[in-house]
């Protein structure tokens, strides 16, 4: 597991951090990102044979860069969804 050719691993993202919200609410989370990537707006993430999780966001960023309208979007998921370690 790792980024790029030679798999490399940073530390810094094998370092736990706690959130502070209760387990009990994981499992529905969980079911909700595993539907943007089944058949919602995260379709395209999909990897055969890989259960994945995930969610999408769009953000409005006036005057950037000069443009009038600026949007952002984002994507964030995780492999598989039953473990993601």
């Amino acid at each position: 597991r790792g980024v790029g050719p030679q798999l490399v691993q940073d530390p810094k993202y094998k370092v736990k951090h706690e959130t502070g919200i209760e387990r009990r609410y994981f499992d529905i989370t969980v079911q909700g990102m595993l539907k943007v990537i089944e058949s919602g707006t995260g379709v395209g993430a999909q990897i055969p044979g890989v259960s994945m999780a995930g969610k999408t966001g769009t953000a409005h960023k006036p005057g950037v860069g000069g443009y009038q309208n600026k949007y952002v979007s984002s994507f964030v998921g995780m492999a598989p969804a039953s473990n993601p370690n």
